[in-house]
């Protein structure tokens, strides 16, 4: 009589072995979300934010207070549904001796790690495009942004004296940086004053062939024979981009960074097995996860795009 093999996959286990693997690929690196998006819980199919853009700083008593309500710009975001499941027949399941299902599921756990990344790299990617607003009603990366006095702003630069635009010299890439750092800090309020700006929380998110001279020209200590000030920033090298001449530059320590994550409820890890009618009638069983949650873009004063050609 042969052997029987315990091979361990009940529900508990698969979803002890999913969620064990999944905790473990959201700590890998990028996991870039996690430095650009504000989490804010969802309690209903949308929320409305009327909160968001720049606050001035506090002024005299002079004659009294000055009311100042909610920001102008809002928009109502509505919450997505995401699912992925697998089907697996009983037979397999039963006669799985060298842990390839075990496999599947580690390998469904990593998707779903990553999902947050995906979302987050089209946000980027279209930010650009009609249609993809801000707060304000404007293209998120756009030259046209304004709030109150603030007068018009520009998060959308651009500069045309790269040699190859697809790999930069570090040279090139110092000062591209130097323009975007310029421009982030030089962001009004709706009153039309700076917004105080500090060099911590940086992040320089940049395509493959652009990573290897955004490392030089950020983490060289000294720049033409001066101490290097941008020697904290943090960068992030992204397959997902769609432009190869294209970076960004993101703030992420401010209260609302440049993207929100809106979730309604958390991820979870169910299956359909032999107690449930089609387990029972077809002899496959289902194995998927679900989530509520949309990501959206926040504060554009976080972020600004450079194009170089």
């Amino acid at each position: 009589m042969a052997a029987i093999v315990n091979t361990g996959l009940t529900l508990r286990g698969l979803r002890n072995e999913f969620f064990t693997h999944y905790d473990q690929w959201t700590q890998k690196v990028p996991n870039l979300w996690q430095k650009l998006c504000t989490v804010i819980q969802s309690n209903g199919s949308s929320e409305t934010y009327k909160f968001l853009g720049s606050h001035p700083m506090p002024r005299q008593w002079g004659t009294g207070r000055i009311e100042r309500g909610l920001n102008v710009g809002s928009f109502t975001v509505t919450n997505d549904e995401y699912e992925l499941t697998y089907s697996v027949d009983r037979k397999e399941l039963e006669d799985d001796q060298t842990g390839q299902i075990r496999l599947k599921i580690q390998s469904m756990a990593a998707s779903v790690a990553r999902h947050n990344d995906y979302l987050l790299s089209l946000l980027i990617n279209d930010g650009h495009s009609t249609g993809y607003k801000s707060y304000d009603d404007q293209i998120f990366f756009s030259a046209a942004h304004t709030e109150g006095g603030s007068g018009t702003q520009d998060n959308d630069l651009t500069d045309s004296t790269i040699t190859t635009p697809s790999a930069m010299t570090t040279t090139e890439m110092q000062s591209v940086l130097r323009q975007m750092l310029v421009a982030m800090a030089g962001f009004k309020d709706d009153q039309g004053n700076k917004v105080a700006f500090s060099s911590s929380g940086l992040v320089l998110v940049v395509p493959p062939g652009q990573y290897p001279a955004a490392m030089e020209a950020v983490k060289a200590r000294q720049i033409l024979g001066t101490d290097n000030m941008m020697s904290t920033m943090d960068v992030v090298m992204l397959s997902l981009l769609s432009s190869t001449d294209t970076v960004y530059l993101f703030k992420t320590d401010d209260v609302i960074k440049p993207f929100i994550l809106q979730q309604r409820s958390p991820l979870e890890f169910a299956s359909q097995e032999k107690e449930s009618e089609k387990g029972f009638q077809t002899n496959r069983y289902q194995y998927g996860t679900y989530e509520r949650k949309v990501m959206t873009y926040g504060a554009w004063q976080n972020a600004v795009r450079m194009i170089v050609t």
